[in-house]
Formats: structure tokens, C-alpha cells, sequence
């Protein structure tokens, strides 16, 4: 691509070259021994990403994280590679907190780090709703494509803030654990739970075997469970029994990153449940 293109196609490249002359991340106005300006390499990629969403959103004005609703302002993180410890900087696209925008916060942290404490906005990250639509890295995009390229893909994210973006992937990697387990995905697991298994309490869903009373046993029977496999392999319905098969025998702990709880489907809590509930912030059980 030429450099006449490349500015034809990011009509937003002055604006900013103005806005973040002062900016020490990208050293604008610094020349190498030949003359040639520094930092507009790095620029550019902030402009292709700034005008992308500009062109979607209108503006550069903060926009809401699609799962907790909270506001995320257009940043951009930046950083020499040779001393990443250091933090970078956070560059504010969006007017933020009663700043105009272009201000640069440095930073001694990754702003991503799980420990990361320092004063400065959040920070928006690109996420895939459908992960078959991620085939290359957002950083590859906005760094190597060109701007008719990078856009469509850039349309087939979602944004969200960083605490709901690790949650989200956190549930995808334990979904894919489970699924290389053979345990069906949370939803189908929960339809059928709801649909054909339909247990009023924890242990008749799978009744306890080792040390149970006999009265216990007398109550639960074979536990709902086994009785829907039963049922199923009655009605000669052999998908229905493979999916039965492969539903968790411990959905408590196997998706415990979704908040799994016995209570929301019998309507009755458990002891450990009701244990956690009389547990107040000191860590101390409240009296009843």
C-alpha cells in the first residue's frame, strides 16, 4: 500500500497526529539520524483502531460493556518491547472523568495484569461472541491490515471490560475441558436437568451410596437420574440416553465458574448452601 492510500483510507490521521503531539509513547516529533520521523508507525495503528470505532459508534465517546453495562472509554495501550516491565502507556481516546481526550496515563503495570491497582481508565477489549469468527489476533489487525480489511472483522467483536472478558474465557476453557470429559455444555446440561431428570433435592438427583442411611435410600431410590436413563432406554430413545450419560455427576464443582446452584432448580438449599449464606463479610456465622 502506498502512502498516499494509507492516508486517503484514514481520514483520521491528522486529528490525532495534532491530539497526541505532546504524547511521549509514540515520540512524534523525535527524528532518527536520517531525518525520518519516529512514531507514526505506532500511531497508525491507534488511527486505524480510533476510526473503526468511531465509524461504528459515531463517536469517540465512551460506550458500555456488552455483558456488566459498565463504562469503557476508547483507550489504547502501548509500550516499548524491550522494557515491558516497566507498564507502557494508556493513552484516553474518549473524554473521561472531566479530562478531554488524548490524555496519557504511564503506567508501572500491564493494565491486563490480574494484580494491576493503578489509577487510570479502563480499558475495552475486543471479544469474539462466536469464537469461530477469531482467526486472527485484534493486534494483527489493526498493525497489518489495511482499513477495508481490518473493519469487517473488527464488526464481529463485542466490547467488553477486562473482568468480564477473563470470566468469559474462563468458562470457555472449562467448557472445553468438559467437553474433552464427554460433560455437555452448562445450557444443555441445564435443560435437561430442568426437562427430563427434574430432581427436588441434590441427593435424589444422584442419591449417596457409601454410608447411607437405609432411610435415605428408601426416600431417594435409584435417584432421578437414573431413573430418566431408565426411562429413555424404555422409549428406545438412544440420543436422549447418550446425553443423559454425559450429564455431570458434580455440576457444583464442574461448572462452578457459572455459580451453580442446587437451590435455583429444587428449591431447596443444602446444608453447605445455607452454611455459606449465614457466613457475614467477618467471616463469622450470624446468628439465627
Amino acid at each position: 500500500m502506498t502512502r498516499q492510500n494509507i492516508k486517503q483510507e484514514l481520514k483520521e490521521k491528522d486529528y490525532f497526529i495534532n491530539l497526541l503531539k505532546e504524547c511521549e509513547a509514540f515520540n512524534l516529533g523525535r527524528t532518527s539520524l536520517g531525518g525520518k520521523t519516529k512514531g507514526h508507525e505506532k500511531l497508525l495503528v491507534l488511527v486505524k483502531k480510533a476510526q473503526a470505532y468511531k465509524q461504528r459508534y459515531g463517536s469517540y465517546d465512551p460506550i458500555q460493556c456488552s455483558y456488566c453495562d459498565k463504562p469503557l472509554p476508547l483507550t489504547h495501550y502501548t509500550f516499548d518491547r524491550d522494557t515491558q516491565e516497566s507498564g507502557g502507556s494508556l493513552i484516553c481516546i474518549s473524554p473521561w472523568n472531566g479530562k478531554k481526550a488524548g490524555v496519557e496515563y504511564k503506567l508501572k503495570q500491564n493494565p491486563r495484569s490480574y494484580d494491576f491497582n493503578e489509577d487510570c481508565p479502563p480499558m475495552i477489549e475486543w471479544d469474539h461472541p462466536n469464537p469461530a469468527d477469531k482467526t486472527v489476533e485484534n493486534s494483527v489487525i489493526w498493525k497489518s491490515y489495511s482499513y477495508e480489511r481490518a473493519y469487517p472483522l473488527f464488526m464481529k467483536t463485542q466490547p467488553l471490560c477486562v473482568s468480564c472478558h477473563r470470566n468469559k474465557n474462563a468458562r470457555e476453557n472449562k467448557a472445553k475441558k468438559n467437553q474433552k470429559r464427554g460433560i455437555l455444555f452448562y445450557d444443555d446440561f441445564i435443560d435437561l436437568l430442568k426437562t427430563e431428570v427434574k430432581p427436588y433435592s441434590k441427593y435424589h438427583y444422584i442419591p449417596p451410596k457409601e454410608g447411607a442411611k437405609k432411610s435415605n435410600i428408601k426416600k431417594y431410590g435409584k435417584g432421578a437420574l437414573a431413573e430418566a436413563i431408565e426411562k429413555a432406554e424404555k422409549n428406545k430413545d438412544t440420543a436422549l440416553v447418550e446425553d443423559l450419560k454425559r450429564m455431570s455427576r458434580r455440576p457444583d464443582l464442574d461448572y462452578k465458574e457459572y455459580k451453580f446452584k442446587w437451590s435455583e432448580f429444587t428449591g431447596n438449599e443444602s446444608t453447605h448452601e445455607i452454611n455459606k449464606r449465614n457466613i457475614n463479610k467477618d467471616g463469622k456465622k450470624e446468628l439465627e
